[in-house]
């Protein structure tokens, strides 16, 4: 056998069962998906998940790196990737409501939501660095975090024709924050 063909079901595999974790994402809450029922839901063996994950927020880590690796899009222009980046939130989080609210209201949950905010965050300090602000993480996290809890407020009254209004919002705001806080004052 190739080394190409080695190479590629373990990456099979692990995206097998992180679209498998995706999809019960949308159908059960995060305290009722097991590693079994991942394993049927991904038709792989359970040794193969211990083979590659050691639990299920190991699994979701990969699912949020993967998702972050193929879904964040490039700023439109120069000095703009935090606002991609946050524009990006926005709008998965309004495109995915059901989910987000069930992860926002469900107790079990609150490490699902802790990881993705963490990876968020990450992503969005790196995009205000390549967008030279130079912003502390506290004002970073701020940002993220308070458009973490704007749009679990949104999606507890849920009104299609406010997403526009939402999004441009969350935008001034982060906007006018950055640039009291930005180090460099630019």
């Amino acid at each position: 056998m190739s080394k190409i063909s080695q190479d590629r079901r373990p990456n099979k595999t692990r995206r097998s069962l992180a679209q498998a974790l995706f999809a019960l994402m949308q159908v059960q809450n995060w305290s009722d998906i097991t590693i079994q029922r991942l394993c049927d839901e991904a038709d792989v063996a359970r040794a193969s998940f211990y083979a590659h994950f050691d639990s299920k927020l190991d699994l979701l880590d990969f699912l949020i790196a993967e998702t972050f690796e193929q879904l964040i899009p490039a700023p439109d222009n120069e000095g703009e990737a935090h606002l991609a980046i946050l524009g990006w939130l926005i709008d998965h989080i309004t495109s995915s409501r059901p989910l987000f609210s069930r992860i926002a209201s469900e107790p079990e949950a609150i490490p699902v939501l802790d990881r993705f905010k963490r990876a968020v965050s990450k992503h969005f300090e790196a995009a205000l660095q390549q967008d030279g602000l130079k912003v502390n993480a506290t004002t970073s996290t701020f940002i993220i975090g308070g458009t973490f809890d704007a749009l679990v407020h949104w999606s507890r009254r849920w009104q299609v024709k406010e997403i526009p209004l939402l999004r441009s919002d969350i935008l001034s705001i982060a906007q006018k924050i950055l640039k009291t806080n930005d180090k460099d004052g630019k």
